[in-house]
């Protein structure tokens, strides 16, 4: 018997989110606290330029305040992030520890918008329009909601992956049309190269047809096909929740300090580094915040750049370094911007060795591979 215990507060949180749409500051600094407080939260990063640093996103749409916790985590992160979600919204409805039915999002794609380099002003505006015409009374048969859908698809970061964040808010109401779902309905959803309304309204009848709701249609659509291995064009940033509480691995990228300054020294020792001194052992730090606060008292501007930098960025990076990554964990090394110049197996903890300089904290690891590979421009 499948469990859709996740459906009312999801629907709760929902409604909520509503009163929020100019509030978006409100809801980044809640997911930058439950980051803090070690809750695995997506970054809260964006770009100015393709070349520029990361800096804290400044604006939200309500399907990506959604994805925080509808990605590849583990099960019982899932329910951390919901119960500091249900305190924090002071919602009623019972944190579920079973989610069937759901699909979730990649960790490296979970966002619903692109970076600012590449964002319209209108796509935050676009999805929340969306979002509030998915939650109005009988939205499959009215027209404000069709015609905020087309608007969607005009982002360029929106494909398949709407049809997730209309299902996480509308169980009752809207399918997801990820590649299980898909093949379930038939060959012209699997073959389907764009999203469309018509394709959408198509699917919505199709399901109905077969006696369904949206998240019974999704259990039966797994369970009659596992995950394929298929690499299609088509193939969105999804895995599907199967309660076996596995890993999901995050993809890292380090660079071995500025220019390369570590990189040969980290290929003959068997290790991994990161540089901010100052800071000393990250074993004496409890939370993100800690770190970001002795980074700030550290921080003079004329004496070490990396300590000058955006702090909230380097204290997201040692905690990342310290409490995220684990033995196994496939790390991309790169040198400047725009290439990888080697792929490493993280074998051990995080140790602090001072007499290392500019960077003491390290991980053991085994170096997979070594060359030169140019990522696209933009990457």
């Amino acid at each position: 018997m499948s469990n859709f215990s996740w459906m009312p507060i999801y629907m709760e949180l929902a409604r909520e989110l509503v009163a929020y749409e100019n509030r978006q500051n409100e809801l980044i600094g809640f997911a930058e606290r439950m980051t803090d407080d070690g809750l695995t939260v997506m970054p809260m990063n964006d770009r100015e330029t393709a070349e520029s640093e990361f800096e804290q996103i400044n604006e939200m749409d309500p399907f990506s305040f959604f994805s925080i916790f509808n990605r590849g985590i583990k099960s019982q992160a899932r329910v951390d992030i919901l119960s500091r979600i249900k305190q924090h919204f002071h919602l009623q409805c019972d944190v579920p520890v079973v989610f069937d039915g759901l699909p979730i999002m990649n960790n490296q794609n979970s966002w619903f918008i692109a970076f600012r380099f590449q964002r319209r002003p209108e796509d935050v505006g676009n999805l929340w329009r969306l979002f509030k015409a998915a939650l109005a009374d009988d939205p499959e048969n009215s027209p404000e909601f069709w015609s905020a859908f087309s608007t969607a698809l005009t982002n360029p970061r929106i494909r398949w992956n709407v049809t997730f964040g209309l299902f996480w808010i509308r169980p009752d109401v809207f399918l997801s049309l990820d590649k299980h779902n898909r093949y379930l309905l038939g060959p012209r959803y699997l073959s389907a190269r764009d999203l469309t309304p018509e394709l959408y309204k198509n699917a919505l009848a199709d399901m109905r047809n077969q006696g369904l709701r949206p998240a019974e249609f999704s259990v039966k659509a797994f369970e009659s096909r596992e995950s394929s291995d298929d690499d299609d064009e088509n193939q969105e940033a999804y895995e599907r929740i199967d309660n076996t509480n596995r890993e999901f691995s995050r993809l890292y990228v380090l660079a071995l300090g500025q220019k390369g300054a570590d990189l040969e020294k980290c290929q003959q020792e068997g290790l991994i580094s990161i540089g901010w001194p100052k800071v000393g052992d990250l074993r004496s730090y409890s939370s993100k915040g800690e770190i970001l606060e002795r980074l700030t008292a550290t921080s003079t501007g004329d004496v070490d750049p990396w300590d000058s930098k955006r702090p909230t960025t380097r204290a997201f990076g040692l905690w990342s370094f310290l409490k995220d990554m684990k033995p196994g964990t496939r790390v991309f090394i790169r040198r400047g911007r725009s290439r990888i110049v080697g792929v490493v197996r993280v074998e051990g903890d995080y140790e602090f060795r001072p007499e290392r300089g500019d960077f003491p904290h390290v991980r053991r690891v085994v170096w997979e591979r070594k060359g030169q590979w140019q990522l696209p421009a933009g990457t």
